[in-house]
C-alpha cells in the first residue's frame, strides 16, 4: 500500500490540466499593457498555446485579483438559456439603453458612469440600481445564485449580466464585463436590431 507521503510526492509530479497556470504572469503583463482578451488569445495561439478570449478571461477571474468573492454555487448560464430568458424579459427603456451600451462597449466592459450616461441618469447610483434590478429579474428567471458583494455584504445582482474586470487600472471606477454567453444570446435574439 502506498503511503500518504508517497501519494503527495506523486501528486506534485502530475502536470496541471490548466495549461494557462504557467502563463498567468504573462497574461497579466499583456493586460496591463492594454491588450484586449482577444488580442492576448491571438498572442498565445500564435505561440502554440491552445486558448481563446473567453478561456483566458475566466482563467484570470479564478487566478487573478478580484474584488468580490464568488459563491461555489454561482454559474453562468449558457447562451441558449440566456436567449430563452431574454425573449419575454420585462426590460424598461432605461435598462435597454444600458444593456445596449454594455453590449456595444469595447470588450463589452463598462463603468456605471457610462451606463448612467447611456440611460440619461444624473448619477451612477441610479444606473447601479436600475441595472441591478434588470440583473436580478434575469438571474432569478434563470435560477442563478448571485455573487455576494464583500463590500456591501449582499447579492450583487448585476452578476447575472457580467462580472468585475480583474485587471482594471488601480484606483479606477468599477468595471463590469458582460458574460460572453449573454452577449451571444443578445446576438441570437437580435435584441438591438
Amino acid at each position: 500500500m502506498t503511503t500518504a507521503n508517497e501519494l503527495l510526492r506523486e501528486a506534485k509530479q502530475v502536470k496541471s490540466k490548466d495549461s494557462l497556470l504557467e502563463h498567468r504572469e504573462a497574461i497579466a503583463v499583456l493586460r496591463q499593457k492594454g491588450l484586449s482578451w482577444r488580442e492576448i488569445a491571438l498572442f498565445f495561439t500564435e505561440r502554440g498555446v491552445d486558448t481563446d478570449h473567453t478561456k483566458l478571461f475566466r482563467f484570470m477571474q479564478r487566478h487573478g485579483r478580484a474584488d468580490m468573492s464568488t459563491s461555489n454555487e454561482f454559474f453562468v448560464p449558457d447562451a441558449a438559456q440566456y436567449a430563452e430568458a431574454l425573449v419575454d424579459l420585462p426590460i424598461n427603456d432605461s435598462q435597454k439603453k444600458m444593456l445596449e451600451c454594455h453590449f456595444t462597449a469595447h470588450n463589452r466592459t463598462v463603468t456605471y458612469t457610462q451606463l448612467s450616461n447611456a440611460a440619461g441618469f444624473e448619477s451612477h447610483t441610479a444606473a447601479n440600481s436600475q441595472y441591478g434590478k434588470l440583473g436580478r429579474v434575469l438571474g432569478e428567471k434563470l435560477g442563478m445564485c448571485f455573487i455576494q458583494s464583500e463590500a456591501r455584504g449582499e447579492p450583487f445582482y448585476s452578476s447575472a449580466l457580467g462580472c468585475d474586470n480583474p485587471f482594471k487600472p488601480v484606483n479606477s471606477e468599477y468595471q463590469l464585463v458582460m458574460h460572453h454567453e449573454l452577449a451571444k444570446a443578445i446576438e441570437t435574439v437580435g435584441l438591438f436590431r
